[in-house]
């Protein structure tokens, strides 16, 4: 579907797989909008927040048939911003999501930035072409310290100077709970769904009880590891619900399959604290969940 888009685009080698721009949307309209903008080695995304009216306006997702690696991708950004709508838009505020693994927590009190580094190499590999961020989740209490690819966070800032950078399991994890919709006491069981990744997040009581990300390559594989996770923290598939999150629609093998195992899966709906142009009526509403609330964690 595409609706109001820049005749920009035309030109644009890169084309989105999904373009959804509400027609009042323009350059002068940016200066009271946030963008919300997710990379990963083979896919770029975008949101645009309407600060003034709390209402998104626009989405646009690209994605790359090959997994180009975050210093392949960074060409990609500039041509893709540079040919989008985005291009010479002075939004209010900008923030940014890594799409990867390289990601650890650490409790607050634990936490020494001067050895962020260290964290780090204690679960993953050294880089040159990284350097090492961190996000702090308030309703956690918890340091996410992560590796940020240098190449394209520098072609990012060579368009957006002031962007927050963030990785993507933080928002993940603070929209799982943030107050006040996410007030369940009881135990909670989320499962995000990405191309062949998935994330698994368990909270009670507004505290994270699990996070963890898996490689999917069937339907199997997902049943597998969502039922291992609930023998882990002793919970019956058969009593629980799990909210759904990412692109799967109900007609589809996974989740039919998932139904077989599970009492209880629920298709998650937007943050409720916004309002959605009509360019998303068509548009599933537990899609686009990280870039829906992002803009969250700014």
């Amino acid at each position: 579907m595409e609706t109001g888009v820049s005749n920009q685009l035309k030109s644009l080698s890169i084309q989105p797989s999904v373009s959804l721009v509400d027609k009042s949307f323009s350059k002068e309209k940016a200066s009271q909008c946030h963008l919300s903008v997710a990379i990963g080695e083979q896919q770029f995304s975008y949101s645009v927040l309407d600060l003034k009216n709390s209402r998104y306006l626009a989405l646009e997702e690209f994605q790359f048939e090959n997994q180009l690696g975050f210093n392949g991708i960074s060409e990609k950004i500039k041509e893709i911003i540079s040919s989008s709508v985005m291009e010479d838009c002075s939004f209010k505020s900008i923030s940014a999501s890594i799409i990867h693994l390289k990601a650890t927590l650490v409790p607050a009190p634990l936490f020494e930035e001067s050895k962020k580094a260290d964290y780090l190499r204690f679960n993953f590999q050294d880089s040159e072409e990284e350097n090492t961020a961190h996000d702090y989740l308030q309703n956690l209490d918890a340091y996410n310290i992560y590796a940020l690819p240098q190449q394209a966070n520098d072609a990012l800032k060579q368009f957006f100077p002031n962007v927050k950078m963030l990785h993507y399991s933080s928002v993940l994890i603070e929209s799982a709970i943030i107050p006040p919709w996410r007030d369940e006491k009881t135990k909670k069981v989320y499962l995000h769904l990405r191309d062949a990744q998935l994330e698994i997040i368990v909270t009670e009581d507004k505290k994270l009880i699990f996070y963890n990300s898996f490689h999917f390559e069937s339907k199997e594989d997902i049943a597998y590891y969502l039922l291992f996770v609930c023998e882990q923290l002793g919970l019956n598939p058969h009593e629980i619900s799990v909210t759904v999150t990412g692109k799967i629609r109900k007609t589809e093998e996974k989740f039919i399959f998932l139904e077989t195992y599970v009492k209880s899966i629920v298709l998650s709906s937007r943050p409720q604290q916004f309002g959605y142009s009509y360019v998303f009526d068509e548009t599933p509403g537990h899609f686009y969940h990280a870039l829906f609330t992002q803009y969250l964690l700014n």
